[in-house]
């Protein structure tokens, strides 16, 4: 079964979802899925939804639910202390972070840490 992100509020009583463009493209396109194969998407807050592709369309893919969790919290917090890599490589370690259920992360600034933002961008960064 195919995982989906989707960090937008669902209805508790809606009878279907429509997943992000970005993550419908990823569905259908690279993973392949095809409509009626079963799909869950969480939001990232513990809510989860299973349910049953409607259409395999790349742009929009609509998601008829079948059943709606609440995720238990995970047994134990991962956190991850990295000194900041160049700026392409760590959207990438966080990225992976979460991927692993990281959930927490501290950027620690070295030495040698090649790093070159400005106070404001360096605080959208961490955000």
């Amino acid at each position: 079964m195919h995982r989906a992100y989707h960090p937008f509020e669902v209805a508790p009583d809606a009878p279907t979802l429509t997943l992000s463009r970005e993550e419908s493209f990823h569905i259908v396109k690279v993973l392949r899925a095809r409509a009626d194969e079963k799909i869950s998407a969480f939001d990232g807050r513990g809510n989860v939804w299973t349910g049953r592709m409607v259409s395999a369309d790349a742009k929009a893919l609509e998601i008829a639910i079948e059943t709606r969790e609440r995720a238990a919290p995970p047994s134990c917090r991962l956190a991850l202390a990295q000194m900041l890599p160049k700026a392409s490589l760590a959207d990438d370690i966080v990225r992976a972070g979460v991927e692993i259920g990281l959930s927490e992360f501290y950027p620690i600034l070295g030495a040698r840490t090649e790093l070159k933002l400005d106070a404001a961008r360096a605080a959208r960064r961490l955000e």
